[in-house]
């Protein structure tokens, strides 16, 4: 992410519980790049439960209107991805919502997962492109910052996981572009 070729952003890394070797690593880079912060939550007692926490850390700290979200275990497919995703990014534009393809690799459970994860996908980005969203992949999208509301916490507060989706449905009247052209990919 370090490489992107897109002239204003911040990289912001949530984490708990992280060993030695990963935070060395972690403040190694920020010296050579003011543009990485680091957040590191505590063990402690939390408003929200699980990823949500570490997602609304990191939006409260964000310094730019949109946030555009990657998992630590996916990649972008080229230097060009951040660029790629706010070129979908319109003034009226709430949401934007990419696609992620999983790695190719050998066996039948490979290509089962991958065929389960691409009809998954045909069928969130053809319902959001004739204006009927439903769901996201949250390790490609890119929001409006307002849109992380009291409203829209207080009614998923419960919910460790699945803000992609959750915050689709939540705005399903705003505006949501897709973007097929910028992938992310991961391992099954």
């Amino acid at each position: 992410l370090i490489y992107q070729q897109y002239p204003n952003f911040e990289i912001i890394i949530v984490s708990r519980d992280i060993t030695d070797a990963l935070s060395y690593y972690i403040a190694s880079e920020i010296a050579q790049n003011s543009s990485i912060k680091h957040l590191s939550l505590e063990f402690g007692s939390y408003h929200y439960l699980g990823k949500k926490q570490a997602l609304h850390q990191g939006i409260m700290h964000a310094q730019y209107e949109y946030i555009v979200t990657i998992d630590g275990d996916s990649y972008p497919e080229s230097e060009y991805w951040h660029q790629s995703i706010s070129h979908s990014i319109l003034p009226t534009t709430d949401i934007v919502i990419g696609s992620s393809p999983y790695i190719k690799q050998h066996g039948w459970l490979n290509k089962w997962i991958r065929y389960d994860a691409m009809q998954v996908g045909l069928q969130y980005l053809s319902h959001a492109a004739i204006g009927k969203p439903y769901m996201a992949v949250g390790r490609n999208m890119a929001f409006r910052k307002t849109l992380w509301t009291a409203d829209y916490l207080a009614k998923y507060e419960n919910l460790p996981y699945g803000d992609d989706d959750t915050l689709v449905q939540f705005y399903q009247n705003k505006s949501i572009n897709i973007n097929i052209d910028t992938k992310v990919f991961s391992y099954p």
